[in-house]
């Protein structure tokens, strides 16, 4: 009987962790359990600040007016998924920095 060896097999979690399935996974279950904790802690304010609800599209002065309210609050939500997603995109052997950089371009148009 002849034996098959493979050599430069990647390990099962370094070859998961390089999917971007992978990631969308741990991303929604690492936001559920950092929520599920701040909630029963009483800290839940650090989420609420990505709560941001934009108001209807009927009229343009009052989305306008709706954006400048929670100005600060789009921003962070901005800020927390270029640095989750760079993270993700640095892991999966891609240059996160790169990521950012463009996530920030994509974010901020004609600069």
């Amino acid at each position: 009987m002849s034996q098959i060896v493979v050599k430069n097999q990647p390990p099962v979690l370094n070859a998961w962790l390089k999917k971007e399935d992978s990631w969308a996974m741990i991303i929604a279950l690492g936001l559920i359990f950092l929520t599920t904790i701040a909630f029963f802690a009483g800290g839940s304010g650090f989420f609420k600040i990505m709560a941001v609800t934009v108001p209807g599209w009927s009229a343009a002065g009052k989305l306008t007016a709706g954006l400048g309210e929670n100005l600060a609050d789009l921003i962070y939500l901005y800020l927390f998924f270029a640095v989750v997603l760079s993270i993700g995109a640095q892991v999966m052997g891609y240059r996160g920095k790169r990521l950012a950089v463009g996530f920030a371009a994509a974010g901020f148009p004609g600069r």
